[in-house]
């Protein structure tokens, strides 16, 4: 299964808390919380990026 997280701060116990949940691929990445994400934002291209990967698709 795969699983992503988008948070404003990622700490160790982000991480381990999704190695403990996730058996499968996870992607945690970091969003300025000040900001969000947007339609221009990097951030999703990470998260599409991510998901083409671990889905397969090109």
């Amino acid at each position: 299964m795969r699983r992503h997280r988008v948070d404003d701060e990622i700490s160790d116990l982000d991480r381990v808390w999704g190695a403990a949940r996730h058996q499968g691929q996870a992607l945690l990445h970091r969003v300025d919380s000040l900001i969000g994400l947007t339609d221009t934002d990097t951030g999703l291209a990470a998260l599409d990026d991510w998901l083409q990967d671990v889905s397969g698709a090109s």
